[in-house]
């Protein structure tokens, strides 16, 4: 516990704290997306995030229910995950008109995958989510 004054000191209140905690959580998010990007190896992203997130689970899961005008990590999570998305795509010069659906269906299913493993506190299990995202992509298929 910390005296009130101390606390004041630092934030002018509860919201800004808050804003604090996830300024430096996206940060450290956009470096595990730049990195992401980077790799050669595109399944080593999941697995070298997972754990990190995974021993934040509690911080995440604790912002991600902070939904005011001036904070949703979910939905900026959910944007940086999309920009990166396309920025990698423009910078390999992909021709196809539907960067941005791809993107939004890129972002969706890595956040949705995170979501779903913290929520249930396992871990990320990296090789099994591509196969079953291949295989709900064989399932659909027309």
């Amino acid at each position: 516990m910390i005296n009130r004054a101390t606390f004041y000191k630092y934030y002018r209140g509860l919201d800004d704290l808050a804003g604090q905690m996830i300024k430096d959580f996206k940060a450290m998010f956009a470096e595990a997306l730049r990195h992401r990007f980077d790799l050669v190896d595109r399944e080593r992203f999941l697995g070298e995030i997972s754990p990190d997130l995974f021993s934040k689970k509690d911080l995440v899961m604790a912002l991600w229910k902070i939904k005011t005008a001036r904070h949703n990590l979910y939905n900026d999570m959910m944007h940086m995950i999309k920009n990166a998305y396309s920025s990698y795509a423009d910078d390999r010069d992909v021709l196809s008109e539907n960067v941005d659906y791809q993107a939004t269906i890129f972002a969706t299913l890595a956040l949705t995958t995170i979501q779903y493993y913290l929520e249930r506190n396992q871990p990320i299990p990296v090789k099994k989510v591509y196969e079953q995202w291949s295989e709900i992509i064989l399932l659909t298929k027309l």
